[in-house]
């Protein structure tokens, strides 16, 4: 260049660069910030410019080139947008739950752009916890002789699919202090499984809060209805049985209780529990139980007897827990009368011998033991003299001649050359035993003659 006087300048080398190149993002991270926390996030793995996280209180986007950045819009605009020499940050605007997508336009100094889709995907909203079974609280009742601990286990589900869940004491939030194994289904990530061991089985009680923890890392809230809560309790105290009567070994008879309610028998009693409460009375064959919870049931059964013959009674209680209290057993007899025996006799001219034989009600065995041996009288009267000229007494379990298990008798006297030949009337008279106190007895007769 030459000035007004001729001077000329010195000579300028002039360089001609040509950027045909878009610049290239080489890292992008987001960065969330809550109330007690900052977190740098990377693009989710295998998507270049997609991110994923809860909800948080602002969102912040950074980005670095690999060269001088001119310019940068986000949907278009520059707001919240501060460029630095090869980066650049962005506040985002308040991101919404679920998907957020933005157009993010980056130009270098020869005015290259390049262009990209930057999508957040926002979980602001925590998972809600279910415990399904057990439905209601837990009771545990005594152990099997020889265990320390007892174990078992809770099923539940989520609204979404959980990370992790932790159990904790629903009082305190804090986490529990013996063993607990959770399990998420690997197929189904909203099902779980949790099996606690607790320390002790004595008597107590605990509270158990079920806390999820979604993919996003959001926490789920106590529920206010309880779903997410259970109570275990342990009662090992078995309920108390008293029955209304004090014997085990009844008979009854035409004048008892059990006859006048037509063969049935009143079994009556209490059965308390003060820890967990009755769950059931069992009588025989039947079962008893409260409406709701008591503490304290009393209860009343009739139980059909069958005439002549012992019917076995269990009776038990079992509380909400299964302890299961101590059985009592009732054998019990009814008999309203006392069978009209029969009876056979034959005179033998050759042996020269009288066979007296016949059958009559059978004895019974309450608690092994025979009882209610039905003694009985055999007379053997003249007819003409209108004399008794013998009596034979079968009134004993020991008694030869007497089958008192089947009720069956059979004898046989030879000792009769005394007396005469001639008619005579053989009678049985069946007594009611000592047991059977009120029943009047029963008698047969059977002629028979002698002659040698």
């Amino acid at each position: 260049a030459t000035d007004a006087v001729g001077n000329e300048s010195a000579p300028l080398a002039l360089t001609i660069v040509r950027d045909s190149v878009d610049p290239i993002l080489t890292g992008l991270t987001l960065t969330v910030k809550r109330a007690a926390e900052t977190e740098e996030l990377p693009p989710v793995s295998g998507t270049t410019y997609a991110f994923a996280t809860r909800g948080a209180d602002a969102y912040t986007l950074a980005g670095s080139l690999n060269e001088k950045v001119a310019a940068v819009l986000i949907g278009g605009q520059t707001t919240g947008v501060q460029l630095a020499e090869q980066g650049f940050t962005i506040t985002l605007p308040a991101l919404r739950n679920g998907s957020n997508s933005f157009d993010l336009t980056v130009t270098d100094l020869a005015g290259n752009a390049t262009r990209v889709k930057v999508t957040v995907a926002v979980d602001a909203i925590a998972p809600s916890v279910t415990v399904s079974t057990p439905a209601g609280s837990l009771l545990l009742g005594k152990p099997p002789t020889g265990e320390q601990t007892r174990a078992f286990e809770f099923t539940g589900t989520a609204s979404e699919p959980l990370k992790a869940l932790r159990v904790v004491d629903a009082a305190t939030g804090q986490a529990l202090t013996f063993p607990v194994t959770v399990t998420i289904n690997p197929r189904d990530a909203k099902k779980w499984v949790a099996r606690i061991i607790l320390p002790t089985t004595d008597a107590a009680s605990w509270a158990f809060r079920f806390s999820g923890e979604d993919q996003a890392g959001n926490v789920s809230a106590p529920n206010s209805q309880g779903k997410d809560r259970r109570t275990v309790t342990i009662d090992p105290q078995a309920p108390t049985l008293r029955l209304g009567q004090p014997d085990t070994l009844l008979i009854y008879t035409s004048g008892s209780d059990a006859a006048a309610l037509q063969g049935q028998l009143k079994v009556s009693g209490t059965l308390t529990d003060p820890e967990s409460g009755v769950k059931q009375v069992i009588v025989g064959k039947d079962t008893i139980a409260p409406k709701g919870t008591v503490q304290s049931f009393d209860f009343t059964k009739l139980v059909k007897l069958e005439e002549g013959k012992v019917t076995v009674i269990q009776v038990y209680g079992r509380d909400l827990a299964g302890n299961v209290s101590e059985s009592v057993t009732i054998r019990a007899l009814l008999k309203t009368a006392i069978k009209t025996p029969k009876v056979t006799a034959q005179w033998s001219v050759k042996n020269r011998t009288l066979s007296i034989s016949g059958s009559t009600d059978s004895a019974v065995s309450l608690d092994g033991a025979y009882v209610a041996v039905v003694p009985l009288t055999i007379s053997i009267m003249d007819n003409k003299s209108k004399q008794v000229v013998r009596t034979i007494s079968l009134d004993s379990v020991q008694r030869a001649g007497y089958n008192v298990a089947k009720g069956t008798f059979a004898v046989t006297l030879s000792d009769l050359n005394d007396l005469p030949d001639g008619s005579y009337t053989v009678t049985v008279n069946a007594m009611a035993p000592i047991e059977f106190t009120g029943l009047p007895g029963k008698q047969a007769q059977v002629q028979v003659t002698i002659k040698r």
